[in-house]
């Protein structure tokens, strides 16, 4: 079996130019000469702006409340510490419930 080059190429040159055409209509342009960039504006709501407030906050807060866990190592260094087994239990539980809720 012989293959032989008919020039196909010829025959798909106006579906690549119309492809290119396309591309070039759809990419970005410069705004016209003489209008201001700076002409857009976005107003946030109140809700966003409190949401962006709440992020900020808990990304400069710290994972780990410092005074809570100096004050348990004092208590377990005293040896007074002491663990409510039912406290623990009912916290587990109640956790537990709470993630199949949520």
């Amino acid at each position: 079996m012989k293959i032989e080059n008919r020039g196909d190429s010829a025959n798909i040159r106006p579906y690549v130019n119309r492809v290119q055409d396309s591309a070039e209509r759809s990419e970005p342009k410069e705004s016209a000469p003489g209008r201001d960039a700076s002409a857009d504006r976005v107003e946030l709501s109140q809700e966003a702006k409190a949401l962006q407030q709440t992020r900020t906050l808990l990304a400069n807060s710290p994972d780990v409340r410092s005074e809570k866990v100096a004050e348990l190592k004092g208590l377990i260094q005293r040896g007074v510490y002491n663990v409510n087994g039912r406290e623990v239990a009912a916290k587990m539980i109640g956790q537990g419930l709470f993630d199949r809720l949520v």
